[in-house]
């Protein structure tokens, strides 16, 4: 008899041994299942952050880029008005003088 009381003694120690390491194995797997969800999430994060970052780096290079352009053109174009201008500076004065002189 007393054998089979230390037997069950034993057993629901054992038990006991295993719910506690059962719980401690759990409490282990949530801490990693968490760091693991915040590792993730920093990363995701910081992926998004360097994607939009290039993102914004292109849209900005390419839109220095159309600004030369559209400064170029627009001193062609001055260019153009000018020469214009210069091949009938002349003539216009003397039109004008005449209108108002005459």
């Amino acid at each position: 008899m007393e054998d089979i009381i230390k037997k069950v003694i034993a057993i629901d120690k054992n038990a006991e041994d295993i719910l506690t390491q059962s719980e401690r194995e759990m409490k282990l797997r949530e801490k990693q299942a968490r760091d693991d969800f915040e590792r993730m999430t920093r990363e995701a994060i910081e992926r998004a952050r360097r994607e939009g970052r290039e993102i914004y780096e292109d849209m900005v290079s390419r839109a220095r880029e159309e600004g030369v352009k559209i400064r170029q053109r627009a001193q062609m174009e001055s260019q153009v008005l000018e020469e214009k201008y210069q091949a009938v500076k002349d003539r216009l004065k003397v039109e004008l003088f005449d209108k108002i002189f005459k």
